[in-house]
């Protein structure tokens, strides 16, 4: 495989990654996603937001709020504030 096709590839993986990403934090707290959530008792998340995402996705009746997406993206900011030094 060529570097070109590679760059693209990794591009494309990348993209998709932070669109489940986006998915996942925006989904977090629907009715949904507690229906898919193991039985678990504690307070951590039982999945990674990428992996609840793809659960989320497969679901029939799943949809998102833009609300939700715009909330999702203001997560990066403040990580983004966080790290950055200024």
């Amino acid at each position: 495989m060529n570097q070109r096709r590679r760059s693209i590839l990794c591009l494309i993986v990348t993209c998709t990654i932070f669109v489940l990403w986006c998915i996942g934090v925006a989904g977090q707290h629907t009715r949904l996603a507690k229906q898919v959530k193991v039985n678990s008792f504690s307070k951590r998340a039982p999945y990674l937001v990428i992996f609840l995402a793809r659960l989320l996705i497969t679901q029939p009746g799943f949809r998102l709020s833009s609300r939700s997406i715009i909330d999702a993206l203001g997560q990066i900011q403040i990580y983004m504030e966080s790290v950055l030094c200024e």
